[in-house]
């Protein structure tokens, strides 16, 4: 029995409470939990809640959810004391349910690094830690952490694998600097949608540039930046439609920033979408643009190359060499200084804008390129034949 404890992530919150399998958001715990669920191993999901269940669900056994074969289990983990105290209780949750379900294989993430260390140190199951992704600022928080005494245990723990998501975060920098030296930890590259005709658009003479945006709208994405970098291209005498793909806590400023600086017509929001739909979505455009401060190797992005679009993309804080070796290099990708987004990005896009052919030629070379890509199935079948043969190791 391998036992997946999970975060549940604001992703799949909205499926376990309607109960219907519609997850949008963390593409690789969805495409895990689908991969899983066709593998032929034996399994059981539970999902931990840093807050109150709804009424609908709290105080139920199990939760079936249509689309998911195997009804999934989700506690609520509530503490007001110290986050030390509640890592504790995760940790103490964690062997709970590892003995319930006699688990041989123990996998969770990144937020319950505490208690995996007690399963593996117990001996209770073998246990795999998934590390989606360390903004360096979260990276920073950890560091911290780990200069306690509670952080150093569970961070040296000698897990059976570690499995971390080269993102262009701090990742590798964690396994290498804070985890147990001895450890075995895999740095893989997230999968991208199979397509099998990419109906990609074609910009014809000097019609208006078609450019997309996709993630979260909070600060960290710097869509207030690109808003700004947005109307200086338009000063400058370009012409284009800008389309914002996304929801979140910035969302009502940026359509007032939007209407005070009347950009209404060339700039609009579409909400958000269901991470399988991107790449359909992304073939509506010529060109995808990124100012993410926190890493660039994010899933988008690689959709973005996937699609063939030309691609500019700010410098962030994150590690920009991992994200160009893993496809997204300067032969192919605009790479603009943060330090004067608006000219630079104005810049690039009135040369697009003047020169169809040159924009054509990069997009040509950007599809070459996003055809090499490895797909989610690819990507997921490794991951599952990793913890099948840790699950046989452990028989």
């Amino acid at each position: 029995m391998v036992l997946f404890y999970l975060r549940l992530y604001s992703g799949l919150r909205d499926s376990v409470e309607s109960g219907v399998w519609n997850p949008s958001g963390v593409p690789t715990i969805v495409r895990m939990i689908e991969a899983v669920e066709r593998s032929g191993l034996p399994y059981q999901f539970v999902f931990y809640s840093y807050e109150r269940l709804p009424d609908a669900i709290r105080g139920k056994r199990y939760v079936e959810i249509e689309g998911l074969k195997k009804p999934v289990k989700v506690i609520s983990i509530r503490c007001s004391l110290s986050d030390r105290i509640q890592a504790i209780f995760l940790g103490i949750a964690s062997v709970f349910f590892s003995i319930r379900y006699s688990a041989k294989l123990f996998y969770t993430d990144r937020s319950n690094v505490v208690g995996a260390a007690f399963v593996q140190r117990m001996g209770i199951s073998r246990c795999v830690l998934r590390l989606l992704g360390f903004p360096p600022p979260l990276f920073e928080q950890v560091k911290k952490m780990n200069g306690g005494t509670l952080g150093r245990w569970a961070f040296n723990s000698p897990f059976s694998l570690v499995i971390g998501t080269n993102d262009g975060s701090s990742v590798r920098q964690l396994c290498e600097q804070l985890m147990n030296p001895d450890l075995e930890y895999e740095i893989v590259t997230n999968g991208i949608d199979r397509q099998v005709d990419s109906g990609r658009r074609s910009r014809s003479g000097e019609a208006p540039l078609q450019v997309v945006t996709v993630g979260r709208l909070e600060e960290s994405k710097c869509c207030v930046e690109l808003i700004h970098a947005w109307e200086c291209f338009i000063d400058s005498g370009g012409v284009g439609n800008l389309v914002i793909v996304g929801e979140g806590a910035l969302s009502g400023h940026l359509k007032e920033l939007v209407e005070e600086k009347n950009l209404t017509e060339c700039i609009q929001f579409s909400g958000a979408v269901q991470q399988r739909d991107v790449l359909s979505i992304l073939n509506n455009f010529d060109i995808y643009v990124s100012f993410n401060e926190g890493a660039q190797l994010t899933n988008t992005n690689l959709e973005a190359l996937r699609s063939g679009l030309a691609i500019i993309l700010a410098e962030s804080k994150g590690d920009d060499e991992a994200a160009k070796e893993a496809g997204l290099d300067e032969n192919i990708v605009a790479w603009i200084e943060r330090r004067s987004l608006s000219v630079s990005f104005s810049k690039v896009l009135m040369n697009f804008y003047e020169n169809p052919s040159e924009l054509k030629r990069v997009q040509d070379e950007t599809a070459a390129k996003g055809a090499l890509m490895q797909t989610w199935e690819e990507r997921m079948d490794w991951e599952v034949d990793q913890l099948r043969g840790l699950l046989d190791n452990a028989s």
